[in-house]
């Protein structure tokens, strides 16, 4: 699976809309999926892939503007039961 193809697959998605002064996490479009990961906005397992790059499974960390103050990160735990399994550090 390419990095864009599992963005794809987040509903929701950090994002700072400087145009419209907003925080928050909204559902974004795929060209700002494919922008984030472009401009380097995401670290998938310490790496920062690029739209076409093939991601290695298991994920455990998935961090969003990983330089900036609003930066946000998503853990997750192997022994949380599946429906409790995504953790959220967030300073937005």
């Amino acid at each position: 699976m390419t990095a864009f193809e599992f963005l794809c697959r987040i509903k929701y998605i950090p994002c700072v809309n400087p145009h419209e002064h907003q925080k928050g996490v909204i559902v974004c479009s795929k060209g700002e999926r494919r922008r984030l990961l472009l401009n380097k906005a995401v670290v998938i397992n310490g790496q920062r892939p690029g739209p076409n790059d093939e991601i290695q499974f298991p994920i455990s960390e998935v961090t969003f503007f990983p330089n900036a103050k609003g930066k946000c990160s998503f853990y997750w735990d192997e022994s949380v039961d599946k429906s409790e399994n995504l953790l959220c550090e967030s300073s937005i």
